[in-house]
């Protein structure tokens, strides 16, 4: 039996049909996966450097000798 006899079959249409759908469901899904990943790891990236910044300058303000009050090195902001 050929291919072409094959796909006259009906449910072997169907299931080549499927086939093809869903692999590109699946490709679909799987490059937003990755675009959401990117966006997520750029998005913690962004939060740590800015939150690295606000303990550096917190901590440079503390440990200022002119600075009044008691050094506090948990003082964040």
């Amino acid at each position: 039996m050929n291919i072409l006899a094959m796909l006259g079959l009906a449910w072997v249409r169907w299931a080549v049909v499927a086939a093809v759908a869903g692999g590109l469901v699946a490709s679909f899904a799987y490059s937003n996966q990755r675009k959401g990943a990117a966006k997520a790891v750029a998005k913690i990236e962004r939060a740590t450097n800015e939150r690295v910044s606000k303990a550096d300058a917190a901590g440079r303000k503390s440990a200022d000798p002119s600075s009044s009050g008691v050094r506090n090195p948990n003082y964040r902001d």
